[in-house]
């Protein structure tokens, strides 16, 4: 571990919870043909761990009970290895970030049945945005994306059981 890595406090927190400062490169690439992507909303716009949820990361993993097969105690470490672009770095080059997923299965992955039925409890929804060509859009890995929300556009909602 090279400490000279550390930058700020994300770098840390990914210390911290998963052993390694994430690499810093790339800025994520603009798509070619629109695409949709799905993410799940609270009322505020905000998805689940930016909500104020009471707890959101330990209630995530409590109630999360993985498909068989699908490993999910290391999906943000693989993903920060895999994305090869911080968040931080994400938003300034492109602007406000969020996360989303490429595909309803995704979804269902990232956030299984008691996971969705503990956020429908809030009322989130699942909102499909459509990422329009030249938009960026960083690929995490597991389905997972990082999109820049002012270059996307709100087009359905759906319920939390989609």
């Amino acid at each position: 571990m090279n400490f000279d890595d550390i930058q700020d406090d994300s770098d840390i927190f990914s210390l911290l919870m998963y052993g390694y400062v994430p690499k810093k490169a790339g800025r994520g690439k603009p798509v070619e043909k629109p695409v949709r992507v799905y993410r799940i909303e609270l009322p505020n716009g905000n998805g689940p761990f930016n909500s104020d949820l009471p707890n959101a990361h330990e209630i995530y993993e409590e109630i999360s009970k993985p498909e068989p097969g699908f490993d999910c105690s290391h999906l943000a470490r693989l993903n920060h290895e895999q994305m090869g672009v911080t968040e931080e770095e994400f938003q300034e080059a492109h602007g406000p970030a969020a996360y989303a997923c490429e595909d309803l299965k995704a979804l269902r992955k990232w956030f299984p049945d008691p996971a969705r039925d503990y956020l429908a409890q809030y009322g989130a929804r699942v909102v499909v945005y459509e990422v329009p060509a030249g938009a960026h859009l960083a690929k995490i890995g597991h389905g997972e994306v990082l999109i820049a929300r002012n270059e996307c556009r709100r087009v359905e909602t759906l319920d939390l059981k989609a």
